[in-house]
Parts: structure tokens; sequence; C-alpha cells
């Protein structure tokens, strides 16, 4: 998705419109509208995400994909009881991939579980997300997150795989 290329590395008024586009072509029970709509609100337009998380919440209610949709949804709204009411140990078990946990990261950021929301990078850090710029600069919803220690740890064990990584690119251009 080309929204997620945006996202990743930071520009998010660039993921705003692939992300639209990908939720138009997709069906709404799908993942498209669950990825994109944390992209689009990462840009601010929180209104317009929460929206689309909610169509797909609806439309797959007591699923993983649509009780994970609707944690998101209320987060981004700021609703911290509405949010954890979807967090059941069934939607946490269906976000073990390294988006599914970064999103899960962001929404316990924005209800002020900023435990839960540590826990939730070493998550996506152990399934591979390891961009380092994301982590430590761009991700606007971890910005209360990254004072912590642990996330200042977590930073340190990032950087040089994300360096090696970058390293390894270029020594194949």
């Amino acid at each position: 998705m080309v929204s997620t290329y945006h996202w990743v590395n930071g520009r998010f008024q660039e993921a705003v419109e692939p992300g639209r586009r990908a939720c138009a072509m997709s069906p709404a029970a799908s993942m498209a509208p669950f990825i994109a709509g944390m992209q689009i609100g990462a840009s601010g337009l929180r209104e317009e995400a929460a929206d689309i998380l909610g169509r797909t919440g609806s439309l797959l209610p007591g699923t993983p994909l649509g009780s994970g949709a609707s944690f998101l949804q209320h987060a981004l709204m700021g609703d911290r009881e509405g949010a954890l009411r979807y967090a059941t140990p069934a939607t946490e078990a269906a976000l073990q991939n390294e988006f599914a946990a970064m999103f899960a990261a962001e929404a316990y950021a924005l209800i002020g579980q900023h435990d839960d929301a540590l826990r939730w990078v070493r998550n996506a850090v152990e399934h591979g997300f390891i961009n380092y710029p994301f982590l430590a600069e761009h991700d606007p919803f971890l910005s209360k997150v990254r004072v912590m220690s642990g996330f200042q740890q977590l930073l340190s064990d990032v950087r040089p795989r994300w360096e090696a990584v970058v390293a390894w690119e270029r020594s194949r251009a």
C-alpha cells in the first residue's frame, strides 16, 4: 500500500490520498481500512480516520478485526473507556504482526496508557518493526511514550539493527 510507504517515512499528509484510495478499492471488511484509518489519523484527520475504522468495526462486530478497528476508532477520538471495551485478549491476540502492534501502541498512547503503549512497541519490534526514524521522531502518537526510559532503551536496541539494514541496502546499490 502506497500509504504505508509514506506513513513509515513520516510523510503523513502524503499518506492520506493513497489511504483513501485503498479504502475505496477494498472491501470495507478488510485490512485496508484498518491500516489506512490509522495512517490517515496520523495526518491529523482523526475524525475521518475514526469514521473509516468505525465502518470496519460495525461490519465485523465481535471479530478480531472488527474489535481491533473499534478499539482504534475510540482511541483516535480520545474515548478511553470506549477503547478499553475492545481491548480484549482476543483482540490483542489478533494484533500479532509489526504493523497491527504499532497501531495498538499508538492507540494505547492516545488514551494515556503509556506502559501498555510501550509493551506494544516492544511487540512490534519483536515482530520486525525496526524503523528507527519512525519510532524516534516521526510517529505523532508516541510523543509522550518517547520520554520513558524503557522506550529510550528500546530505541538503543533498535538503532543498530536499523543502521545495519540501511548499510546493507546502500551496499546493494
